[in-house]
């Protein structure tokens, strides 16, 4: 049911693929990845108190009892559970979390989850740069957008991360006097 829900959910029908999704968990509330993917719709479908339902479960599933542990298991091992097979990293949830904060005008909190990822150099580094970099922008703050704006274009990598930051750049660095 997660590979019929990714399917939907790469053809743009959102609504469907959290249904499938929905199910999965239905079934077993322990797979993160059924929570992480319909996260995802539910941003996609701009239903962001949703989204930050879900990653916040999957924060709590990784923190059982909000112990402060984080518990990971090799999904490898052979023999490992549906629940093992099927987690989401940590940083993952962290990375979405930040995601659904930002939409909901949470800008203080989501900030504080980017800059977590950036300090554990998160594989989606670049991004979350440029999420800071918007929250300034939305505080009012160009000339300190345009600086997180180059500095994510400093360590960029893809042509997709390059375009990104050319384009933050263009919006942001173009008129440096704070609103």
């Amino acid at each position: 049911m997660i590979n019929d829900g990714v399917a939907l959910a790469n053809k743009g029908k959102y609504r469907e693929a959290i249904e499938k999704y929905s199910k999965v968990i239905s079934n077993n509330n322990k797979i993160q990845l059924a929570y992480y993917n319909r996260g995802l719709c539910y941003i996609n479908t701009r239903e962001y108190l949703k989204a930050l339902g879900d990653f916040d479960t999957i924060l709590n599933l990784k923190t059982p009892g909000g112990s402060g542990f984080i518990i990971e298991v090799n999904s490898q091992v052979p023999g490992a559970d549906e629940e093992t097979k099927f987690q989401v990293s940590y940083d993952d949830g962290i990375y979405g979390r930040a995601q659904a904060r930002y939409y909901l005008d949470s800008l203080q909190n989501s900030y504080s989850d980017f800059q977590n990822l950036v300090d554990k150099n998160y594989r989606q580094k670049v991004i979350c740069i440029l999420f800071q970099s918007d929250i300034w922008h939305a505080t009012g703050d160009d000339s300190t957008a345009c600086k997180f704006a180059n500095r994510a274009r400093k360590i960029a990598k893809t042509q997709d991360e390059i375009m990104d930051c050319d384009s933050t750049i263009r919006s942001y660095c173009g008129k440096t006097n704070d609103r």
